[in-house]
């Protein structure tokens, strides 16, 4: 039971990540070619690679692309670029815990507790380790006290 949970929220995880990233990749993208900041491609991919990163991820690369509007005195695209910024810097706390609906069989809240817990107690493993100390957790419960075993 408990290998079967492990290896449900690991996948679980690792798949709701890759979606939250592409996801943020794709806002970047968007913006980047919409406000015509020049290697949009570069922008999305480095966006895309540092998602994966908390509390660093898209943040580092769209404040970095306002700071360029910025500099080039295109304020107005920078103040969209701000708020571009704080949009996907934070949709990966809803949608992580959404994506996962499924493989791990906690209810949403529980699930953002797991994912922004565990980052604060682990880091960067915590996106993988709090999720699965709260699956196990779930799984002992049931096992201890007679209910039927958590799908995992």
């Amino acid at each position: 039971a408990l290998a079967r949970t492990t290896a449900g929220v690991i996948e679980g995880v690792v798949l709701a990540n890759v979606g939250v990233s592409l996801i943020q990749a794709t806002i970047v993208a968007v913006a980047t070619v919409a406000l015509g900041i020049p290697n949009a491609a570069v922008w999305s991919v480095a966006s895309f690679a540092l998602s994966f990163v908390p509390f660093v991820g898209t943040g580092l690369v769209t404040l970095s692309a306002a700071a360029y509007l910025f500099a080039v005195d295109r304020n107005g695209a920078g103040v969209a670029m701000l708020v571009v910024a704080l949009v996907a810097g934070s949709i990966d706390n809803v949608l992580r815990p959404l994506l996962t609906q499924g493989s791990i069989e906690l209810p949403f809240l529980w699930r953002l507790v797991a994912f922004v817990g565990g980052i604060a107690a682990f880091g960067v493993s915590g996106v993988i380790v709090g999720p699965l100390v709260l699956a196990w957790a779930q799984a002992l419960w049931a096992v201890t006290h007679g209910e039927p075993e958590p799908r995992g």
